[in-house]
């Protein structure tokens, strides 16, 4: 996983739901494939057993959003991970969605920017008295 935006506080969700935060960000360059380590806390007021082969994944929150970290468990078929224990990253797939999402607004702003000039250009006759 890339770190990129990931710092103190960055929220922590499972498929989809907020649970925790970001505690803290290290490179460890022992770990050559994966040298980021991210330390994160999950709190929740139930137990939450989180798969040890649930994949943690880089994402966003909306197209502008801040970066958050989204552990996914939906295909985890493995033992709890316990406290301290580590779980596999996997890189988020570049997606033309939000360029595409840009694209569609930004001709959506044209399009109605032109309406509001064609609404300007309309002579206006004079009021017969």
């Amino acid at each position: 996983m890339t770190a990129q935006g990931v710092q103190t506080g960055t929220s922590v969700w499972v498929d989809g739901v907020q649970v925790g935060k970001v505690e803290s960000v290290h490179l460890n360059p022992a770990v050559r494939d994966r040298p980021i380590e991210v330390l994160m806390e999950l709190e929740t007021p139930y137990d939450l057993g989180i798969p040890r082969d649930s994949i943690s994944r880089l994402a966003s929150q909306g197209v502008l959003g801040p970066s958050v970290i989204n552990i996914d468990t939906r295909m985890a078929t493995g033992s709890r991970v316990e406290n301290n224990g580590v779980l596999k990253s996997q890189e988020a797939a570049v997606s033309d969605q939000g360029a595409d999402v840009m694209e569609n607004v930004g001709n959506a702003l044209v399009n109605e920017s032109k309406k509001l000039r064609q609404q300007q250009k309309v002579p206006t006759t004079p009021a017969t008295q």
